[in-house]
């Protein structure tokens, strides 16, 4: 390891101090650190690639290389195609995922997903919206009574509005959304139509398939650009590990 040529360890070192930094000190950006550090181990192993007089090994990293990116890319089009939603998202049910809650606050990604369910409410004013979300840590509510407060105050009707605080994931957020729905109205919808950050609901949409229910996307828009990013290749990651499980 001490061979490694002085240029290697320069690098890694210095995407290794970005990568703490933004995993300890920038909140919501932790996946931008764990990258970061992902980058400076990459890099690391390749200089000690160049240590190895047979080439073969450098080919074989390179092209594992070359497959992740080639992956990442199909992944992030994927991920692109379904942010732009559904054409006509029209849906008897809709399901609206929550995100952070800063005490009793919405955060900005919650309060981007209030926002679209909103406009989606007042745009089909028969649909039902069931608001999915558990209260975690350092909240003092739930993510799904949080969207109703804010909701209410916006002028949608209560009850046009379901909630459901037991979900701690988006698996859950569809299964348990759907069993409310069963439970309320007595019914399983055959489509759903589903409200989240652009960048999620690709994979969101996939709990819905699995589950046997046709999905329809409705975005919510990511105001801050270099959050969408982090977040967006955060979910490329998420997919992965969907499809692995």
């Amino acid at each position: 390891m001490l061979g490694i040529r002085k240029r290697y360890w320069i690098v890694a070192l210095a995407q290794l101090g970005a990568g703490l930094f933004f995993y300890y000190f920038v909140y919501a950006y932790q996946f931008t650190g764990v990258l970061l550090c992902g980058l400076a181990a990459v890099t690391m192993a390749f200089g000690a690639l160049n240590l190895v007089k047979r080439a073969v090994f450098r080919i074989i990293f390179i092209c594992l290389l070359i497959a992740a990116s080639i992956m990442a890319v199909i992944t992030g089009t994927n991920i692109h195609s379904s942010s732009k939603g559904s054409e006509d998202p029209k849906a008897d049910y809709a399901i609206v995922l929550g995100a952070g809650v800063n005490g009793s606050t919405p955060s900005a990604s919650l309060r981007e997903r209030i926002r679209a369910a909103k406009t989606y409410a007042e745009t089909y004013p028969q649909s039902i919206l069931i608001l999915s979300g558990s209260q975690g840590e350092n909240e003092e509510i739930s993510e799904a009574q949080c969207m109703y407060d804010c909701l209410v105050e916006e002028g949608i009707s209560p009850s046009r509005l379901y909630l459901e605080e037991a979900a701690q994931d988006t698996q859950q957020n569809i299964s348990l959304s759907l069993e409310l729905i069963e439970a309320e109205f007595g019914e399983t919808p055959e489509q759903i139509c589903i409200i989240s950050s652009e960048y999620h609901l690709l994979r969101a949409g996939k709990h819905a398939e699995a589950l046997g229910i046709s999905p329809l996307l409705y975005p919510a828009r990511t105001e801050n650009r270099l959050y969408f990013c982090n977040m967006f290749l955060r979910e490329i990651v998420a997919i992965w590990a969907y499809e692995l499980s």
